[in-house]
């Protein structure tokens, strides 16, 4: 059990040392380390659009899977978790009740996949700034996450319908 540990404060440090020199942004539960999320980015945008999408790297360093259940920011009204599926060559994008991170896994949130849709955006998303996101596990518990806005471009993928 002390070696797991170790392995894992191991793991966590270098994962922090590595991504302290590209520039992701790292943030775990610092009493739960086996669970991290790294690289929470979202796209601008204009207060016209009241929604926006949440992009991010879950890594589950534990011995057991875990369920990422609820997600919420202050920057918007109403904050799910999402997939996107492609039926007759149509997008559709539709809530999930839960993403499961099978141990010792990593599950990427990405556009054109799992993702975790802001409704109701109180402000403007803009390129450079960032807001704060809260990811509650099952087993984890709360991870505060800082996301970072990316341009609108980044990572584009085609148009789908939200129902």
């Amino acid at each position: 059990m002390k070696l797991t540990k170790l392995l894992s404060a191991v793991l966590m440090v270098g994962a922090l040392t590595v991504t302290g020199m590209t520039g992701l942004s790292v943030v775990h539960a610092a009493d739960k380390p086996q669970m991290m999320v790294s690289d929470a980015w979202a796209r601008e945008r204009p207060a016209v659009i009241k929604v926006g999408g949440v992009f991010a790297t879950l890594h589950n360093m534990g011995g057991e899977a875990d369920t990422l259940v609820a997600a919420s920011s202050p920057a918007a009204e109403k904050v799910e978790i999402h997939n996107v599926s492609m039926t007759d060559g149509v997008m559709k994008m539709f809530e999930v009740e839960g993403v499961e991170i099978p141990a010792g896994e990593t599950v990427e949130f990405k556009p054109g996949s799992y993702h975790i849709m802001l409704m109701g955006l109180k402000q403007p998303l803009t390129k450079g700034s960032t807001f704060p996101l809260t990811l509650e596990f099952a087993k984890a518990g709360k991870i505060n996450v800082t996301v970072e806005v990316k341009e609108a471009g980044a990572m584009e993928m085609k148009e789908h319908k939200h129902h």
